[in-house]
């Protein structure tokens, strides 16, 4: 019977469906680069409704949906910013480009400056950001004396 189809709610969205054709429901999983722990609600009521006297008949399900956060996103690097030690910015050398394959750049002072400023964000998911192992508090801005230095390296590390 055509006319008698089950209503379905779907985390209370009721889903409107022809019973000829599959019902299909989209859930968006990947809103965030973080974990997913979601109870979704299926509910199918009876077309009669009840009266006061007699309630709707109906079966409610619960789906539980997880999936693991992308690692390799909030382990990447968001920004990488060098300035000299007039505060201009110096470009990389290729650019920093978050998401890029690219692990290895390089900032060039002039030979008038003594320091360079970096500073380094990731994903607010990592628990951790590490420039020459040394922990970084979000927004800190880490100060390279180069006085005795012709060339630096460093380890830039999200965890």
């Amino acid at each position: 019977n055509l006319l008698g189809c089950p209503e379905i709610f779907v985390d209370g969205r009721e889903i409107k469906y022809t019973p000829l054709n599959l019902i299909s429901v989209s859930i968006p999983l990947n809103e965030t680069i973080g974990p997913l722990d979601k109870w979704l609600t299926v509910q199918l009521n009876d077309p009669k409704h009840g009266s006061w006297l007699s309630p709707t008949n109906s079966m409610t399900y619960r789906i539980h949906i997880t999936q693991p956060p992308e690692y390799e996103k909030i382990l990447e690097a968001r920004t990488i910013v060098v300035t000299d030690g007039d505060g201009q910015e110096i470009p990389g050398e290729p650019p920093f480009r978050s998401g890029s394959s690219r692990s290895s750049y390089h900032f060039n002072l002039n030979e008038d400056q003594t320091a360079a400023s970096v500073r380094v964000a990731c994903s607010d998911l990592a628990t951790s950001t590490l420039l020459d192992d040394e922990h970084l508090e979000p927004g800190t801005i880490t100060t390279i004396d180069m006085t005795h230095h012709a060339e630096w390296n460093s380890l830039v590390h999200c965890k």
